[in-house]
């Protein structure tokens, strides 16, 4: 999510995420969750259990991200996604497409970067 700087407060409850898979011949199977780091920034990719990298983990659906200035110093949540694959083959994500609500009002962001993975 693009978080505002300036002026809007309260949170927004996701509802639900679509990848925009380019390529996919590793039959990976992805899974969105929502991650309260274990420090502040972001996690970027890892390898690994979450449990190192995140103090939280929660379902997608349903969590709540705060808006407005982090003055807490505290990590924010973030969307993360989980890639889990057995075969050779590649996987290409070109972002994702984030749906939620906020107050009476709902939408979907395109959020996220171009992933590719190549699996031996």
């Amino acid at each position: 999510m693009a978080y505002p700087l300036h002026g809007v407060d309260g949170s927004v409850t996701l509802t639900g995420v679509e990848p925009h898979v380019v390529a996919n011949s590793a039959h990976a199977v992805l899974t969105f969750e929502v991650c309260v780091p274990t420090a502040r920034g972001s996690i970027g990719s890892a390898t690994g259990d979450l449990s190192r990298w995140c103090d939280v983990v929660a379902d997608l659906d349903g969590a709540t991200l705060p808006l407005g200035l982090n003055d807490t110093h505290r990590p924010r949540p973030q969307v993360i996604m989980t890639i889990h694959s057995s075969q050779p083959g590649e996987l290409r994500v070109q972002g994702i497409d984030l749906d939620y609500e906020y107050g009476r009002q709902s939408g979907t962001q395109r959020v996220g970067e171009y992933v590719w993975l190549r699996y031996d």
